[in-house]
């Protein structure tokens, strides 16, 4: 008797073991997954999927609101999406000084201490689903305000730095806890006060500036360019990486997206998004762009999942949905400080 060809032994288990199964392969693979069968295609699109991955904290994403206390205390409140599309207070401690950035790799979220005012070596390290926070290894040399980014399983830090410390650029590897020195970029970058792109591209990492730019280094030889954003004062504060493409939110325009091949800006086809959106703030979930958006004159935080898809050279847009996901929010939430995205 011939022997049953795996994908078939695979595809006769229960739907919920095989969803099990599924839920912890990356997502990137779900493409190939669809072609073997029509069962596997079925359930890599099915919302039992999703559901599965998100108990598993596959997909899922973060929101930290900042409250400051005349005169000098900081304080910061967490928050999670759930099933039901509402934001969900969760008890989570912040980093005891400054911090530069906030990364988050795997299930835990980086900070990368140091300010304008405050320089430090230190990282501290988040686990959001138990609440625990610790302190990592320090960094080779303290900095004021560094780019920080991920590229390959290793946190880049550079800039930020005084004029004479020799080393520019440090990197640590996730997996043997260790800092090494990474190479200097290739220009100056000494006031950073640059927000991540993430997550990285072509295995370079990309930070927005506060002069109307996204600075590019590549961590392999050092080389920093500069892509501009287009001149008017109306953009959000945030960009994005979906399937490798960087979108920006551009006040009177809408959605756009960075094509690279031409070094060009162009708007995001079938979309009215064109409000005037107060404390924007967008993240990649599940494969999808993210609006999260405050609503100040009703105390309302509400959210807009949209799905992106290629026609051609364009690129359309397609809202799936769009929801408060807090309502009643306290006036002392006064800042969006975090919206942090996860998709393995």
């Amino acid at each position: 008797m011939a022997m049953e060809e795996p994908s078939t032994l695979f595809s006769s288990l229960p739907n919920d073991i095989v969803l099990n199964v599924l839920a912890r392969v990356p997502r990137r693979y779900h493409p190939i997954l669809s072609c073997v069968s029509k069962k596997l295609r079925s359930l890599v699109r099915s919302s039992e999927l999703h559901k599965t991955r998100s108990l598993l904290g596959k997909d899922c994403f973060y929101v930290c609101f900042k409250e400051f206390v005349y005169p000098s205390t900081t304080n910061h409140y967490w928050f999670t999406l759930t099933e039901n599309r509402r934001l969900v207070s969760i008890p989570s401690p912040s980093p005891p000084e400054p911090y530069a950035a906030a990364l988050m790799v795997g299930p835990e979220i980086y900070f990368v201490a140091g300010s304008f005012i405050h320089p430090s070596r230190n990282m501290w390290i988040l686990d959001p689903l138990s609440g625990k926070l610790r302190q990592g290894p320090s960094r080779l040399v303290a900095t004021l305000s560094a780019a920080v980014g991920l590229v390959d399983d290793r946190i880049y830090v550079f800039g930020g730095g005084r004029e004479d410390d020799e080393i520019q650029a440090q990197v640590f590897d996730l997996k043997t806890q260790t800092w090494q020195v990474a190479t200097n970029p290739s220009v100056a970058v000494q006031s950073v006060g640059m927000s991540v792109v993430s997550p990285s591209l072509d295995r370079k990492i990309y930070a927005r500036n506060h002069l109307g730019a996204v600075m590019v280094y590549d961590p392999r030889d050092g080389q920093c360019d500069f892509i501009r954003i287009p001149d008017n004062d109306f953009y959000s504060g945030d960009l994005c990486v979906i399937d490798n493409v960087i979108y920006m939110h551009y006040l009177g325009v809408g959605l756009m997206w960075y094509n690279s091949k031409t070094n060009e800006w162009r708007v995001v086809h079938g979309l009215e998004l064109n409000g005037m959106y107060w404390k924007l703030s967008m993240v990649e979930y599940n494969g999808k762009l993210a609006y999260l958006w405050h609503k100040e004159d009703q105390m309302e935080i509400w959210c807009t999942m949209i799905l992106l898809y290629r026609s051609g050279v364009e690129i359309h847009g397609q809202v799936e949905w769009s929801n408060c996901v807090l309502s009643d929010v306290p006036r002392h939430y006064n800042e969006i400080k975090h919206y942090l995205g996860r998709t393995d």
